[in-house]
């Protein structure tokens, strides 16, 4: 099995491409990968073409500005386990994951809305933060 522990170069890459991360949400994303190391992140900061073009794709409901990615405080995450290797996204898995979710922390996959991102969290107030000028747009 690929585990993550700290030790996955592409997790490590991603995180890298984004040196304003949210601290926090970066550091329970290191204990998490401790409690659960078939976790990885697939995306933590989002820059303005590529929250475009998931926009356009239909991967994000949000234009640019309008995703806690944008603004170093998103980030999506999947699995890899050997048993069942096409289902990355499976929910009960990430049920598993919100166990381990502070109440800081807000997960896209239970809020019964029209457009659930199983691998999605963020901090919760984000818009609050940037409305405070705590924020800033990822370069």
């Amino acid at each position: 099995m690929h585990v993550n522990n700290g030790k996955c170069q592409k997790c490590r890459e991603i995180i890298a491409r984004y040196p304003g991360f949210w601290p926090a949400l970066l550091e329970w994303f290191n204990t998490l990968q401790g409690d659960l190391p078939e976790v990885h992140v697939s995306c933590a900061g989002r820059g303005q073409m590529d929250q475009e073009a998931c926009f356009l794709r239909g991967a994000s409901k949000a234009h640019w500005t309008k995703s806690a990615h944008n603004w170093n405080v998103g980030m999506d995450l999947w699995t890899h386990i050997e048993v069942e290797p096409k289902n990355l996204y499976d929910k009960t898995v990430f049920k598993e994951i919100d166990l381990h979710r502070p109440d800081w922390i807000e997960w896209y996959g239970e809020k019964g809305s029209t457009f659930e991102e199983f691998p999605h969290f963020q901090i919760k107030g984000w818009q609050e933060l940037c409305d405070k000028g705590v924020l800033q747009l990822v370069e």
